[in-house]
């Protein structure tokens, strides 16, 4: 495998660059301009999805949040380091990224061994998962719009309703600055890919107020091997070099977010955040040829707009409560044309519309009752999804529930209980009732014991029950949701000095999940593939992370992730002989560790990152498998403005120029058989702040 740097001005470059120049003049008229105003900025929104209050604190009392097992990512720990939202996310405990191709390509999550389905991701709150398809592609959530992602791995039903079988990710996106604020970056890489970003934040008035924007281009034309598969069958396809065609992406993103105080304790804040994308679509790779079956003229057009409207009381009741009422509508239009496909009689014109409208209403309230401290939440939800498309009829679906827990603190804290209950209604699909019990033991500030056991539930999407019969896949309008209960239990520490360790943390969990009716398309005839209800499904695992600080100098970090998943053999394909099952895309394990070398001054950092990603079956019977792989990745950065003699009123501080190499062995990549990932390469980034 090979990866080539070819650094050359495109025409998505030179606008981005363009772009980037005038708001570099207008970040520094900003800094001349900039007055010491003194009061509250935006108030930090109140949040119970999931209920999770943890932040990114390394100290040695532990985060608020007694029960979940929850990973907070704050953007600034790790700039010059990554480049988009799913390089961060894989690095995360509990969490495989799965790509299908080349940078700004399709990627989903997977939690704990779920599905994409399985995960609810969540934009400031808002749920980006639609009932079209069920998954979220993390290409469309750009990093430099993101301000920190809370990761809460387990079940979250009881919070957010159906689909949170594996866990809820939710994504912040950047706030409003008391003083006004700008920050702009450049940065080109290997394969002519280039991406360059905005962003402004200040008071007007009283109204504070923040727009961004993020750009990408890349050609994605990189070298890579062709599998070698060898399958149950024992055939196998030899392995030979091509190059990733049909493989350019654009697309742009922006936010804006404005809030205004309408009296005391009470806020009206309105947001926007709309994404566009137009690339190519090169599809598989195991074909015959010399582009390997790769397709020159597949293509596909995205544009997603979210827009919410949030009305907050931040102090009722002498403050021991607060509200929101949050109204959302989502709109996204999704096109793909190929005219000459692999498989199936004619060409493929499809387009799709989906329309998302969402009403919730949410509030908590402190209460003291015989000794024991309360935190109760209860939340209202109705929401409506409405799909029009040219391959099948119009459909639609509403759905509304709502859940009531108390945080019952006992003891001055050291044993905490908390008691949540769900009801939902999905039309079409009845209701569903959630239980959900969390403790913990705490004994001192710095340790605690802590374990949930609870209900979740995934309705089927609009493609699992609808999806066209075109002769090689379909829909299925007999399936029944997904029903799953999940277990944890592990122990977290905080240690703020030991020697010459600091902010030491250290978590270790056991999770289960038990799946009845898992939904997976598969093969049910030698000419077709349709959604199905598996029966049975049961995966289980161990997490481990562990970070430290060695001397003001280093950081270090190591994570562990392992997974076993069960498939009953009598609910899948009579077919299959082998006496054992497993989940096909999900590894035994995935280990990755973190080393930052820099003075805590920030005037340079180095870092290496380590991913290793153990043998991922393929099929039920796990015979078929991509190989195990060790990536490493490095980068390095400096801040330009600390080397200057002389403070110069222009010049950004920070201004930080990063070197980022990933894949430094150049190790070919792979998360499903069809999909190649680039080898080595490397990215040049500028940025800087005023």
């Amino acid at each position: 495998m090979h990866g080539s740097v070819r650094l050359r001005w495109s025409a998505a470059g030179l606008r981005i660059a363009l772009a980037l120049a005038l708001v570099l003049a207008s970040g520094a008229a900003a800094a001349r301009a900039r007055a010491q105003e003194e009061g509250q900025g935006e108030a930090t929104e109140r949040r119970r999805i999931p209920p999770a209050r943890v932040t990114g604190v390394r100290m040695a009392e532990l985060p608020d949040d007694p029960t979940a097992f929850t990973t907070v990512i704050e953007t600034r720990d790790v700039e010059g380091e990554v480049r988009d939202t799913e390089e961060l996310l894989a690095r995360t405990v509990g969490v495989q990224v799965r790509r299908f191709g080349g940078p700004g390509q399709l990627s989903e999550i997977s939690i704990r061994g779920s599905s994409a389905d399985q995960v609810v991701v969540l934009l400031d709150g808002v749920r980006l998962n639609t009932a079209q398809s069920g998954s979220v592609d993390l290409s469309t959530i750009p990093l430099e719009l993101i301000e920190r992602i809370e990761v809460t791995r387990g079940g979250g039903s009881v919070q957010v309703g159906s689909g949170a079988v594996g866990g809820v990710v939710n994504i912040v996106t950047k706030r409003a600055t008391p003083e006004p604020s700008t920050s702009a970056s450049l940065s080109g890489g290997s394969w002519n890919t280039w991406s360059g970003s905005l962003s402004h934040s200040q008071r007007l008035g009283r109204t504070d107020v923040v727009a961004a924007y993020a750009g990408f281009h890349t050609d994605g034309d990189f070298r890579f091997q062709s599998a070698e598969i060898e399958s149950d069958l024992g055939a196998t396809s030899e392995s030979r070099e091509l190059v990733r065609v049909n493989n350019e992406v654009e697309r742009h993103s922006g936010l804006v977010r404005a809030s205004h105080p309408l009296a005391d304790g009470v806020r009206l804040s309105v947001g926007d955040n709309l994404f566009t994308v137009s690339r190519g679509q090169p599809g598989l790779d195991t074909g015959a040829g010399p582009l390997g079956g790769q397709s020159r003229v597949a293509h596909e057009r995205r544009t997603r707009n979210l827009a919410d409207v949030r009305l907050a009381w931040e102090a009722l009741a002498g403050g021991a409560a607060s509200a929101e009422l949050l109204l959302s509508s989502l709109f996204e239009r999704t096109h793909f044309t190929d005219p000459m496909p692999s498989f199936g009689p004619s060409e493929i014109d499809s387009s799709s519309d989906i329309y998302a409208t969402a009403l919730r209403a949410s509030g908590e309230a402190e209460a003291s009752w015989r000794g024991s401290e309360h935190g109760v939440s209860l939340r209202l939800d109705a929401e409506s999804d409405v799909l029009r498309s040219n391959e099948f009829d119009d459909t639609s679906r509403w759905s509304f529930g709502g859940f009531l827990q108390d945080e019952v603190r006992l003891c001055t804290g050291r044993l905490t209980l908390t008691p949540a209950l769900r009801y939902d209604y999905t039309r079409g699909f009845g209701h569903e009732w959630l239980p959900r019990i969390g403790g913990t033991i705490a004994p001192v500030p710095w340790f605690r014991i802590k374990g949930n056991a609870e209900r979740s539930y995934r309705v089927p999407s609009f493609d699992e029950l609808f999806f066209p019969n075109k002769g090689f896949i379909r829909g299925n309008p007999r399936l029944q949701p997904e029903q799953a209960f999940n277990y944890d239990i592990g122990i977290e520490l905080g240690v703020a000095e030991a020697g010459f360790a600091r902010d030491a943390r250290f978590e270790v969990a056991y999770f289960q999940s038990d799946i009845d009716n898992s939904i997976v398309f598969q093969q049910v005839s030698p000419q077709t593939i349709a959604a199905t209800n598996t029966g049975p499904v049961r995966v289980r695992g161990v997490e481990l992370a562990v970070a430290l600080g060695l001397t003001e100098w280093v950081d270090l970090s190591v994570n562990w992730t392992h997974l076993q998943t069960e498939l009953e053999r009598s609910s899948i394909n009579t077919l299959l002989a082998q006496s054992e099952s497993v989940l096909p895309g999900r590894p035994e394990n995935e280990v990755g560790a973190r080393v930052r070398v820099g003075p805590a001054s920030k005037l340079w950092k180095l870092v290496t990152a380590v991913q290793y990603t153990s043998e991922i079956p393929l099929t039920f019977s796990g015979n078929s498998v991509v190989s195990a792989r060790t990536v490493v990745d490095l980068s390095g950065s400096v801040d330009l403005a600390q080397l200057m003699p002389w403070e110069r009123w222009w010049l950004a501080s920070p201004l930080r120029l990063s070197l980022i190499v990933n894949n430094v062995g150049d190790v070919s990549v792979r998360d499903s058989v069809g999909f190649p990932e680039p080898g080595r390469s490397l990215t040049l980034e500028l940025e800087g702040r005023w």
